[in-house]
């Protein structure tokens, strides 16, 4: 019930941005099925969490919604494909909201 009162505690588990969905709309609770996590307005830069390339060491610049499933993301020691880092976070939604010109926009933010 907390988090239908105030805003999402819930951060994305690849990039580390808030949650900003709106969960008081949906009756069920916060990341069940019916009421997933996401962020609504965009992911963040995945450095902002940590993560660099795995050869060059360099920050990643990928935002979650520009990463196809069949890539391959470092989560601590493990070496795994995009599509199965979303099963594990199954509570969330990855993909954006906003087209890819509302995105692009919001990309030369940073």
């Amino acid at each position: 019930m907390r988090d239908k009162i105030r805003d999402c505690p819930n951060c994305c588990p690849c990039c580390g941005r808030p949650c900003d969905h709106d969960h008081a709309k949906i009756k069920s609770n916060p990341g069940s099925e019916e009421n997933k996590h996401r962020c609504k307005t965009g992911h963040a830069l995945r450095a902002m969490n940590g993560y660099k390339f795995e050869e060059t060491e360099e920050a990643s610049l990928f935002m979650c919604e520009q990463i196809t499933d069949d890539q391959y993301i470092i989560v601590g020691s493990l070496r795994k494909k995009w599509s199965q880092f979303k099963l594990d976070h199954s509570d969330w939604i990855f993909e954006s909201l906003l087209n890819n010109d509302e995105l692009s926009r919001l990309h030369e933010n940073f």
